[in-house]
């Protein structure tokens, strides 16, 4: 959600005739989620994310029209005006929308050792802001890693494997426009490519050639129970992985030298962390599968380490399902006594409410096939 968007719930306390109601109306708002972006004739400045020269319209005065024009189709195919209630389109449109985040700003994963211990992350933290120092990058407490069982952690990694596909960011990587031929007309382009998705950690040493994606160094959060002298943060890209030079780094390896990381304790931190291969456009016959394309933009947001869903591609509007990803970042580590243990972070993903985007971002072709079944 962009940061135009206002989280709800909604509590209403008077009447429309301002009487004060005996009973406070708790309202799900938001109700439904639209895009913005779109092109329009005549104002607001035009993206570089697509290969037009027409502005483009952003924020809620933009995502209020398209959900206005969403219920103009399904009033059509049902019948024209009076052939569907108040009630009745808001249903439909709830209904219809993908599914999505149903625990947002939040992600988390688990993973049994060898020797039968568990080790746990979590990661609590939004995306609006790289200076809210509640719930951002300068949260110091916003991941949690956990250990239950016998002897100590010795090491703990995210993103072992140092590639874009095990980084998460799922539904990220070049998502603009890929033209095969340079006409610029369907069906040679392709939209909503990712090709080399996942984060990256940004610390402050490799802010300066890139200001945009700025970082903040390892940092042990005051809320942890493992001593900042008893952890080692080192960031890498192992060979082979794509980057972009002097932005950030795939993998985060921590280790333990002093031994301290036992059972029951937790290791709470943070550092910088930007969304890989952000937007980007590639016309006339190019290809985005050269490293170095694309760019690197800061973002907290935690629902990035986890899984998504693919929009608008992945609705198959002959079964009505979606392509949801599972899986986001992985993490491995080793224990004192040799165990090992590894794991995936996820998002919760399904359908119904919540705060940030009510029931989920609104699909026109679903909603006007409810609307006529």
């Amino acid at each position: 959600p962009a940061i135009s968007t206002s989280p709800g719930p909604a509590t209403i306390f008077f009447d429309r005739d301002s009487n004060l109601l005996p009973t406070p109306e708790i309202r799900l708002c938001p109700t439904v989620a639209a895009i913005d972006g779109a092109n329009d004739s005549d104002f607001a400045t035009d993206s570089a994310n697509d290969p037009d020269a027409r502005p483009n319209f952003f924020g809620t005065s933009s995502a209020a029209p398209h959900a206005a024009a969403i219920a103009a189709l399904v009033l059509q195919a049902k019948g024209g005006p009076g052939s569907v209630t108040p009630a009745q389109m808001r249903s439909i449109l709830q209904r219809s929308a993908y599914p999505h985040d149903l625990d947002p700003s939040f992600a988390s994963g688990s993973a049994r050792a060898t020797n039968g211990g568990k080790v746990t992350i979590t990661i609590n933290s939004d995306g609006y802001s790289t200076t809210n120092a509640n719930t951002a990058t300068n949260d110091a407490n916003s991941f949690a890693v956990t250990y239950v069982g016998p002897g100590n952690v010795t090491s703990f990694v995210l993103n072992p494997g140092g590639t874009g596909a095990t980084g998460g960011n799922v539904t990220g990587g070049i998502n603009g426009e890929l033209d095969t031929n340079g006409t610029d007309t369907s069906p040679t382009v392709t939209y909503f490519q990712t090709d080399q998705p996942g984060l990256v950690f940004i610390p402050v040493s490799v802010v300066a050639p890139n200001p945009a994606a700025a970082g903040k160094a390892f940092t042990v959060g005051s809320a942890s129970t493992v001593a900042a002298t008893d952890v080692a943060a080192t960031t890498t890209n192992p060979a082979g992985a794509p980057t972009v030079a002097g932005t950030g780094f795939y993998t985060l390896n921590l280790t333990f030298p002093n031994a301290n990381f036992t059972g029951g304790k937790v290791l709470r931190f943070t550092i910088g962390r930007g969304a890989q291969r952000s937007a980007n456009v590639v016309v006339g016959g190019g290809t985005t599968t050269t490293p170095g394309t694309g760019s690197t933009t800061a973002n907290s947001l935690a629902d990035l380490f986890g899984g998504g869903v693919m929009i608008p591609g992945s609705y198959d509007s002959a079964s009505g399902t979606y392509t949801v990803i599972t899986n986001g970042m992985t993490f491995s580590g080793t224990l004192s006594d040799g165990s090992t243990f590894s794991g995936v972070i996820r998002n919760r993903i399904g359908a119904g409410y919540t705060p940030v985007d009510g029931f989920g971002l609104i699909n026109a072709e679903a909603a006007v096939k409810a609307s006529i079944q």
